[in-house]
């Protein structure tokens, strides 16, 4: 029968096993912060919704997943945007959106959209006016995730004047229409 061998363990040893042991204290400390901040995010981008008082928060808890796989069982089809109100933008009758961003930048005024609606196609015609002047341009629509935007403008701040501008953007697609309408100083 053999005889075991006794393995002396060092001080160099002891300190390379102590530092191992460190390491991957701090590779799984760091790991939990990661998973704490993206599940606190994910809690801020689905805030709760529900106005039920006095249920336990698992109940709540369990009532999100659900919704949220709900919404990941939708058709290309029956895709639509869920607006936290109870009205669901895609069955107006008109369009509607936002202009999220009008402002100059690199001598262009730089003008982007958001449209409520799930569209895969249409135009977007945007008039600039003050007082005499016009200009005009038109873009598609694309498809967003659950809403749409226009292409997006950028127009050369030479072909306007400095001063007040109202912005009307006409939306068509297939047999709906809307109009967003703002303001940009250049």
């Amino acid at each position: 029968m053999p005889k075991k061998r006794k393995t002396k363990l060092t001080p160099q040893k002891t300190v390379r096993i102590g530092l191992i042991l460190l390491l991957i204290v701090g590779v799984l400390f760091v790991a939990k912060e990661i998973i704490n901040h993206y599940i606190e995010e994910q809690k801020e981008s689905f805030p709760e919704t529900s106005q039920e008082e006095g249920k336990p928060e698992e109940k709540k808890e369990e009532k999100k997943t659900e919704e949220k796989t709900e919404n990941l069982e939708q058709t290309e089809e029956t895709k639509s945007t869920q607006n936290f109100d109870g009205e669901d933008p895609n069955k107006k009758t008109e369009l509607t959106g936002v202009i999220t961003t009008a402002r100059v930048s690199d001598n262009n005024l730089i003008i982007r959209v958001e449209i409520d609606q799930f569209l895969t196609s249409g135009t977007c015609d945007l008039n600039l006016l003050k007082e005499e002047k016009t200009y005009s341009e038109n873009v598609s629509i694309f498809a967003d995730a659950s809403t749409s935007t226009c292409e997006g403008f950028n127009v050369p701040v030479s072909k306007l004047e400095n001063g007040n501008w109202k912005i009307k953007i006409k939306l068509s697609s297939n047999d709906k229409a809307g109009q967003i309408e703002g303001e940009v100083n250049i």
